[in-house]
This record gives structure tokens, C-alpha cells and sequence, in this order.
């Protein structure tokens, strides 16, 4: 028959392996995907992907667009870069996550969605959406964001 005691200690063990292995699954995830490119300079050797932009991108009283260049590996592993675009203004920001499987990109597109929706465009226009978008940002006397210098 056991004792309260050895059921506290045996919980606690079970509690501090649950740990453990959660830590040990975090490390290996964060080491996975530095192997599979971690870095954007080795991400945008990677074929593009599918990529999307806001529904009403092209409306002329639209003001927050989004842009997301996705680029995927033959593993599933992606690598995306999200434009938030101001129309009157140009880019205000930029975000690059490398290295997340198709539950995250999901998650990234979902968040931007609202309320208007996002669509998977060809990758050539959405590089032309940002590429006229960096043009109006410098036209207008704005900086570009930090990641795009």
C-alpha cells in the first residue's frame, strides 16, 4: 500500500517528466527548423508557395491591405513574409517567420482575414503590389520598415 507521501513524490515526478519532455519537444522543433532553413537569406531560395493578399486589395477606398509571400519546402516546412500595406502611405510593417508548418501560415492568414478575407493570388502580382507599394513609400517622404532596407 502506498503512503500520501509516495503518491505526492510519484505526481511530482510525473509532473517534472511531463516537463521535460515538453521542453525537450520545444528544443527539438527550434533545432528542426534551423536545419531547414531558418534564416530568410536561405527561405527565399526555397520555391514560392502559394501566396495571398486581401480580397479588396485592388478597391480604391481600400485602405489596410495585407501581402503574404509564402515559399515551402517539399517537407511542408514554409517560410512567409507579411506586408501590411497602407494605401495613402505605403508599408508600415513587415514580418518574417521561417520554418512553420501549414497550421501556422493558416493561423498568420486567419489573423489577417478580418473582416474583409484574404485569396491566394499569383506570386508575381503580389510582388508587384509590394514593389508599387515601396515606390509610393519612399514617394511620399515615409521610411521603409527596418526589414526592408
Amino acid at each position: 500500500m502506498t503512503t500520501k507521501r509516495d503518491r505526492q513524490q510519484q505526481k511530482k515526478r510525473v509532473r517534472h517528466q511531463e516537463r521535460q519532455k515538453k521542453a525537450r519537444t520545444i528544443r527539438n522543433n527550434t533545432k528542426r527548423r534551423t536545419r531547414m532553413g531558418g534564416t530568410p537569406e536561405k527561405a527565399s531560395r526555397w520555391p514560392v508557395g502559394p501566396c495571398y493578399v486581401s480580397t479588396h486589395w485592388h478597391e480604391a477606398d481600400a485602405e489596410e491591405i495585407h501581402a503574404i509571400m509564402v515559399r515551402k519546402t517539399d517537407d511542408g516546412v514554409h517560410a512567409a513574409a507579411i506586408f501590411e500595406i497602407n494605401k495613402l502611405e505605403g508599408i508600415q510593417s513587415v514580418s518574417c517567420q521561417v520554418g512553420i508548418d501549414a497550421n501556422a501560415l493558416q493561423r498568420e492568414i486567419g489573423k489577417r482575414s478580418e473582416p474583409h478575407g484574404m485569396y491566394i493570388q499569383d506570386a508575381k502580382m503580389i510582388a508587384q503590389i509590394i514593389r508599387d507599394a515601396k515606390e509610393h513609400t519612399l514617394n511620399q517622404g515615409h521610411t521603409l520598415p527596418s526589414k526592408m532596407s
